[in-house]
Formats: structure tokens, C-alpha cells, sequence
């Protein structure tokens, strides 16, 4: 993964720039150009939380892609039904791993 390592913060006090930004270790990420608002602050709170998402979106997919997989495999009793009702289609892999869902996770990463 090559993007900037976290953490990412917010910076409203513009005084490294003259808008408001999300950085690291004093390195821009992010600016954001406009009048501040409610909106803005809060895309900048979540593109600031991203690379923490990210890290743990691609943990849970992990582990429900090896739940799916170990179920799919007969390993637990009763949950036939619910594999069933999601349905193996979801499942990836990722990286050689099971995941659940990870089309997200290869969009973040630029796949």
C-alpha cells in the first residue's frame, strides 16, 4: 500500500495554508478549497479517519471471509442457512485471504 501512512489530522487553523487541509506529520494529504461549512468538516473528518477504516475493513473481511469459508467447509453446525441467504458469490480473496466483501477494499487501493 503505498498511500501516506497514518495518522491523518485535520487542520482547520489554516495557518500552515490558507485552507483548510488533513495532514501528516506536516505533510498536506488533503486541502480542501471553499467556504468552511458543516459538510466540508465533516468530509474532512472522515477522509482523515481513512487509512484507520481501511485497516480495519480489511481485518473484518478477513476474518468473515474465513468464518464464510470454515461454514461453507461444514465447520459449524446451524449456520447452513445463512451462508446460504448471503451466498458464496460475495467472497474473495484478497492478498491469497477470504474476504467478504472486498470490493471496497480494492477501490481504496486502486485496483
Amino acid at each position: 500500500m503505498a498511500h501516506t501512512p497514518e495518522p491523518w489530522e485535520v487542520d482547520r487553523t489554516r495557518d500552515y495554508v490558507r485552507h483548510d487541509c488533513v495532514r501528516h506529520n506536516g505533510l498536506v494529504v488533503c486541502m480542501f478549497h471553499g467556504k468552511p461549512s458543516d459538510q466540508n468538516a465533516d468530509n474532512q473528518d472522515l477522509i482523515a479517519a481513512a487509512p484507520e477504516l481501511l485497516a480495519e475493513h480489511r481485518e473484518w473481511a478477513r476474518l468473515l471471509g474465513r468464518f464464510i469459508v470454515e461454514a461453507l467447509q461444514g465447520s459449524y453446525d446451524g449456520i447452513d442457512e445463512l451462508v446460504k441467504s448471503i451466498g458464496p458469490s460475495i467472497l474473495e480473496y484478497h492478498n491469497g485471504e477470504p474476504c467478504f466483501g472486498s470490493t471496497a477494499i480494492a477501490k481504496a487501493e486502486g485496483k
